[in-house]
């Protein structure tokens, strides 16, 4: 289910905090995930021209300081990143027999 848009004055800052799902250890630091979610952030940035300010990428967790030109855009851009980094850095489920 999509968060609700949310009233976003234009060129003012705004903090962002999204969890993994049931907050499990999914984003663990490697030189290839940083690679991944470098790539991902950047692109996004340039399709949506996104001034970014800060984030960190912590295990179960990110946190964004952006600077979005309304709420549409930070939904695009937010939509963008977590759909981008979420499959690539899924842990392989084994399989049962």
């Amino acid at each position: 289910m999509p968060r609700p848009l949310r009233f976003v004055p234009a060129d003012s800052l705004v903090e962002i905090t999204t969890r993994t799902i049931q907050s499990r250890l999914l984003l663990r630091p490697s030189p290839e995930l940083t690679d991944i979610i470098l790539g991902v952030i950047g692109k996004a940035q340039d399709l949506y021209g996104m001034a970014i300010h800060a984030f960190v990428v912590l295990s179960n967790h990110t946190h964004f300081l952006l600077s979005p030109s309304g709420a549409d855009d930070l939904a695009k851009f937010m939509q963008f990143v977590n759909a981008n980094i979420a499959p690539r850095c899924a842990v392989p489920v084994s399989s049962r027999s």
